[in-house]
């Protein structure tokens, strides 16, 4: 099998501003973090943690410190802490010249595909406080059981990702993620999601609006010659931030044939 350079991302630091941060920062940081797991000092490791620590759905995030000591061993399970501790910060995933970046170059190289397998990854701020991580293996078992009221007709558990749950006056919207193109699927009010759907709409876009100020995306799906708009609007304030929700139903001529404000009951875009 020929070489292959691949770029495995197990530990990043998110760029909240533009100050490097030096090598043995870096390290320490790390080592530190794999320090608290090897002693399962959840403790100590809870106020390194930047709250809300969002799980995948339909997993609830974890919100404070408290929240997380409890749910500590199903996040860091014995497979999830063998992988983390199992990594040398100074070879085996940082490089001086490209950064906080993993660098093998075989692919037959076993260890390198155990964490590719389980793409394990931990997101850090520049301080060292936990921003991400991504499901263990007990974590995934309980999304793949839990579904928070939402359990759909067996034919439509063909996604690998939700993206939105909106409800509206008229209407229970999910969005989706089928074979790496977005899924729209609507309820009527009244309905279970077990229910038959009363729409469902396949081969979505995402368009992206506007800038950094109030950004704007929108999930667009045909259907005949009308379109199914799920518009996001982000309203930046200095008094915090706003996120509208619209379901927009746009007919021949560009004719509105309904527009609803939504609440969002999850929400897993990029605002």
């Amino acid at each position: 099998m020929k070489s292959i350079i691949l770029f495995l991302m197990l530990f990043t630091y998110v760029p909240y501003c533009w100050a490097k941060v030096s090598d043995k920062t870096y390290i320490e940081h790390i080592q530190q973090f794999q320090d608290l797991i090897r002693h399962d000092d959840a403790e100590t490791l809870a106020k390194y943690i930047k709250y809300p620590l969002r799980r995948a759905y339909p997993l609830k995030p974890v919100n404070n410190p408290s929240e997380f000591i409890a749910r500590y061993g199903d996040i860091f399970d014995s497979e999830q802490k063998e992988l983390i501790l199992s990594v040398n910060p100074t070879s085996d995933f940082y490089d001086p010249t490209y950064g906080k970046i993993g660098w093998y170059k075989s692919i037959e190289d076993t260890l390198m595909l155990k964490r590719a397998m389980i793409a394990s990854f931990v997101d850090m701020d520049l301080s060292g406080n936990l921003i991400n991580l991504i499901l263990s293996k007990s974590e995934s078992d309980k999304q793949a059981n839990a579904f928070d009221g939402f359990a759909m007709p067996d034919e439509l558990h063909n996604f690998s990702r939700v993206v939105q749950i909106i409800q509206t006056k008229k209407f229970l919207v999910r969005i989706d993620v089928v074979d790496g193109k977005y899924r729209y699927i609507s309820w009527s009010s009244g309905k279970q999601t077990t229910d038959t759907p009363d729409l469902v709409l396949y081969n979505g876009v995402n368009n992206s609006i506007g800038g950094m100020i109030d950004p704007m995306n929108e999930y667009v799906f045909n259907n005949g010659k009308y379109k199914y708009i799920i518009e996001n609007i982000l309203e930046m304030g200095v008094n915090g931030d706003i996120f509208h929700t619209e379901l927009k139903v746009i007919g021949p001529n560009k004719k509105v044939i309904l527009s609803e404000h939504g609440k969002l009951i999850y929400n897993d875009d990029l605002y």
